[in-house]
């Protein structure tokens, strides 16, 4: 099934074509027919003009909006196969968004099967709660005055990467346009081109948002997360969930990258190494 997403992405770069309306709702339906999703979600290609916004899902109008000349701007490179990887991962990363909610709306919590779940669940649940009435009031006050509205889109868009859902989203989206073309692709130079660049993105984020405190000490993004958006009352919880995992030996270094939890000072100084060793291979390749 993912093979067809692989083989449009070929097809449609051999035609010279970057990736428009018509092969990003063939996508979308794979993933509505995999998954089970709504099957009202539009796709419009937008022309926001703030360069950060690559893509974006407006649940109440059931609509993914995707920037393809913001994607053309920030872009490292010109090469066509790339440009419309990542117009797919900005896909993906957007529909990824449709399924965080659909395992808010799908399930209750005290029903998953597994601390792992629950874990992703609440993650989800504290991202969705933050921009909730309840929260808003709590927090900036009147959710329906205008000033308030902007102070919590702005803080949205500042914090943006370090909300759970965003960062889940994110490196799913970019796991996934890797497996891919790990997958399916025989072109040996665009293969290394193409992984090369995902691969230095996922170090990018998988490092986003952990703080050096001390020699032996990291705040994680979780917790930095949890402190900024005023969450405390759930901390003991997701630490509960955190060492029930630790003590079923259940959470490796990836899911840990992956949710934003704590890591040792040696995994993170791995991680950083790799990075630099990643964007030095991504400079001499792109030189070409």
């Amino acid at each position: 099934m993912f093979k067809d997403i692989y083989d449009l992405l070929l097809e449609e770069t051999k035609k010279d074509n970057l990736l428009g309306y018509d092969s990003l709702i063939k996508i979308l339906q794979i993933f509505v027919n995999k998954f089970n999703l709504r099957k009202d979600i539009e796709i419009d290609i937008s022309n926001e003009k703030d360069l950060n916004v690559l893509g974006c899902y407006d649940i109440l109008s059931s609509k993914i909006s995707i920037n393809i000349n913001n994607q053309i701007k920030k872009s490292e490179t010109k090469d066509l196969f790339m440009l419309n990887t990542y117009i797919i991962q900005t896909l993906i990363h957007e529909i990824t968004h449709i399924r965080q909610i659909k395992l808010l709306t799908d399930h209750k919590y005290n029903e998953l099967s597994s601390n792992l779940a629950r874990l992703e669940y609440i993650l989800n649940y504290l991202n969705y709660y933050s921009y909730s009435t309840k929260y808003i009031e709590k927090n900036y006050g009147n959710p329906n005055d205008l000033k308030i509205k902007n102070q919590v889109i702005q803080e949205y868009r500042n914090y943006h990467d370090l909300f759970p859902m965003e960062r889940m989203a994110e490196i799913y989206s970019l796991k996934f346009m890797k497996n891919l073309i790990s997958k399916y692709d025989n072109d040996s130079k665009r293969k290394e081109l193409a992984l090369v660049l995902l691969d230095t993105d996922l170090i990018f984020n998988y490092s986003y948002g952990y703080v050096k405190i001390s020699n032996n000490t990291l705040s994680a993004p979780v917790d930095l997360f949890i402190e900024k958006f005023n969450l405390l009352e759930f901390y003991e919880l997701i630490n509960k969930l955190i060492n029930s995992l630790e003590n079923s030996k259940t959470l490796d270094e990836d899911k840990r990258f992956k949710y934003g939890l704590p890591i040792t000072i040696d995994s993170y100084k791995n991680l950083i190494n790799s990075g630099r060793e990643l964007i030095k291979k991504k400079k001499e390749i792109l030189k070409g």
